[in-house]
């Protein structure tokens, strides 16, 4: 089951999130959540989620899925799945959010990356541009890159040290430690494009056709449009009007236009 296009592979939906929180290495492993704790505990919810879609009941799958999220279970699975069901729902500008809010816990996964391309093609959206070093940015998640900063960082540390106590090995090891360094600020780097998503973070037009104004007026200029689906940056905000950043072009829209991107 699933939608398919040529040369993709087909939805499938994933029991991940079972695993990890059979492991203990989500928040609640094994234990109930939330004011739910005396009726169903994550793993149980998310293989109803997962029956639910399977019996084409969408809806109940989303509901289910949206449950998990408002406990505080923001994995890359409960995310994807979520997607794949507003996709079934026919609601293209949500599923586009979620498959991108999965992207960005599992930034290499290509059955995400496959899913979001071809939510957006179904949906008109304007593409997707991303600049060489945003793609360096997001080829591993904030949680990756700041992991590779600290243990680039402590191997530059002990690099240093052993250079001091040990005189024969200290080109060698000066050498390590430069290397370290460079890590380090690559990583820094990397983790520093994730966190600009905090000052800009991403927005998905949910109407059929936006129309971005000149400014937060509503009888204001209109600028350009922005089809349904389309992946904006706010950059601005004035009441309940949002500035947006799409296609090199910037503008007014009111808030209820868009659904935020989840970033932890």
């Amino acid at each position: 089951m699933g939608f398919m296009k040529s040369g993709r592979r087909p939805i499938r939906v994933r029991v991940i999130l079972v695993a990890l929180l059979s492991t203990g290495l989500l928040p609640g492993g094994g234990a109930p959540f939330g004011g739910a704790a005396a009726v169903l505990d994550p793993r149980e919810l998310f293989e109803q989620a997962r029956a639910a879609y399977d019996a084409a009941q969408w809806r109940d799958a989303a509901s289910q899925y949206e449950t998990l999220l408002a406990a505080g279970y923001e994995d890359a699975a409960v995310f994807f799945n979520l997607g794949n069901a507003y996709f079934r729902l026919g609601d293209l500008p949500r599923a586009i959010a979620c498959y991108r809010a999965a992207q960005y816990r599992r930034p290499r996964d290509p059955d995400i990356a496959a899913n979001l391309r071809f939510a957006m093609e179904r949906s008109g959206a304007l593409p997707l541009i991303t600049p060489a070093y945003q793609r360096v940015g997001h080829y591993l998640s904030a949680t990756e890159w700041l992991a590779l900063a600290y243990s680039a960082w402590g191997m530059l540390c002990v690099a240093l040290a052993l250079a001091r106590l040990w005189t024969r090995r200290r080109q060698a090891l000066l050498r390590l430690a430069a290397l370290a360094g460079l890590v380090t600020l690559a990583a820094g780097g990397g983790w520093a494009e994730w966190h600009s998503l905090r000052r800009a973070p991403e927005a998905v037009v949910h109407v059929q056709e936006v129309s971005a104004r000149f400014a937060p007026l509503e009888d204001a200029v209109v600028h350009f449009s922005v089809p349904a689906g389309t992946i904006v940056r706010l950059i601005g905000e004035d009441g309940t009007w949002r500035r947006i950043r799409a296609g090199g072009k910037s503008g007014w829209v009111r808030e209820h236009e868009l659904i935020p991107v989840a970033f932890r």
